[in-house]
């Protein structure tokens, strides 16, 4: 039988393809450029050898010390990789946080649910929880005045 590979195994191998590789080894590699990104100028984009390797946000660039001229070592591209990692944790957390309140530990939760590790997921949460993206008491309230709304009852029997 002659079975054609379904077009989303296609697309999922042309996007790995397409990703940057972090830990490639060539010799003498190193930051050629950091450029701010036309469409979102507080993001930058780090160049190794002339090629795009990773976007990251402007504090994430300080943060790592990352300048031109800079050697671009295994060790610098995990860290960039974590920094990676979390911006997109944090991407997820707003987008999520953008539907309804959540208690910490719940968003925890769905981030670790939707492929992200504990440790990243508890970071971001914490610096959510700290500008005060993330109450628990509200959370709590939200979900009362939901279960309210659905079925009346006094505030007495739901607590």
């Amino acid at each position: 039988m002659n079975k054609r590979p379904s077009k989303l195994k296609k697309r999922s191998a042309r996007r790995q393809f397409a990703q940057p590789r972090l830990f490639d080894h060539e010799p003498q590699q190193r930051i050629t450029a950091i450029e701010p990104l036309e469409s979102d100028p507080n993001m930058r984009r780090v160049r190794v050898n002339s090629k795009p390797m990773v976007t990251l946000r402007a504090g994430d660039v300080e943060s790592l010390r990352l300048h031109v001229d800079m050697e671009w070592t295994d060790a610098l591209a995990h860290r960039a990789d974590a920094a990676v990692t979390k911006l997109k944790c944090h991407a997820l957390a707003m987008k999520l946080l953008g539907t309804r309140e959540f208690a910490r530990r719940e968003l925890i939760e769905r981030l670790t649910r939707r492929g992200h590790s504990a440790s990243p997921a508890e970071v971001v949460t914490k610096e959510l929880a700290e500008a005060g993206w993330i109450d628990d008491a509200r959370a709590a309230e939200a979900i009362l005045q939901t279960t309210l709304r659905a079925k009346p009852a006094s505030k007495r029997l739901l607590m």
